[in-house]
């Protein structure tokens, strides 16, 4: 290939952006490419099924310390450190038999007794044309301005990213009440941050937008929700 690297990235563009089919074939993916004769690059790809992006980082890890081990002390074992997936997907089973369970099912049942309308339609019918990304970058100005939002009000990027989807909404739709799914790494315990699997998961947030407020006591506002 007259540009190897050029070739290497359509492809793995072309493998991401390809369903994997749930019925016929394992959900991960793995490929070592070679670039030239002292140069590859490993290609790893998966369902998230079968974990999280938490768990991404614990392979990438995983296999850089594993392939350092081997070049350095040529010991070919391998190490095993990380807690089974299967033993804490039972403990987080027995919590739904809990008192605690129960206990937190009443908290949510009554803080959602009233479920604000839907503003989006689901589209059965799209296409699934695979994953697309689409980026913008923040100016100046507008960096400067999360800072001051940031150290007047004391949140964080995940709360102010509901901020901002409850203005958007409150401003384009004629609504004023919404609720969302916030996603979570839902990874509590030291050892379910060692473990690899899917862990991550939704909490619901409801939330009401009022024109009036102005946006610090907005934000300051919702992170009581």
């Amino acid at each position: 290939e007259l540009d190897p690297e050029k070739k290497a990235k359509e492809w793995m563009q072309q493998a991401i952006d390809t369903a994997f089919d749930l019925k016929q074939e394992k959900l991960y993916k793995n490929s070592l490419i070679k670039i030239k004769e002292n140069l590859h690059w490993w290609y790893s790809c998966n369902h998230h099924l079968v974990y999280d992006g938490f768990g991404t980082t614990l392979i990438v890890n995983y296999v850089t310390e594993e392939y350092a081990r081997r070049l350095n002390t040529h010991d070919k074992s391998v190490s095993n450190n990380h807690p089974s997936y299967f033993d804490l997907a039972k403990k987080s089973n027995d919590y739904l038999q809990s008192k605690q369970y129960e206990k937190d099912a009443e908290y949510w049942k009554e803080k959602f007794s009233s479920i604000p309308e839907s503003i989006i339609s689901d589209n059965s019918n799209t296409k699934n044309t695979g994953g697309q990304r689409f980026s913008i970058e923040i100016s100046k100005s507008d960096r400067e301005l999360f800072s001051r939002l940031t150290e007047k009000t004391k949140a964080n990027l995940p709360q102010f990213t509901i901020a901002a989807l409850l203005l958007y909404f409150g401003k384009t739709t004629d609504k004023n009440s919404f609720s969302f799914g916030v996603p979570i790494h839902n990874r509590v315990s030291r050892e379910e941050r060692k473990a690899l699997g899917m862990f991550s998961g939704a909490i619901p947030f409801k939330g009401t937008y009022n024109p009036d407020e102005i946006l610090i006591d907005f934000i300051t506002d919702y992170k009581k929700c």
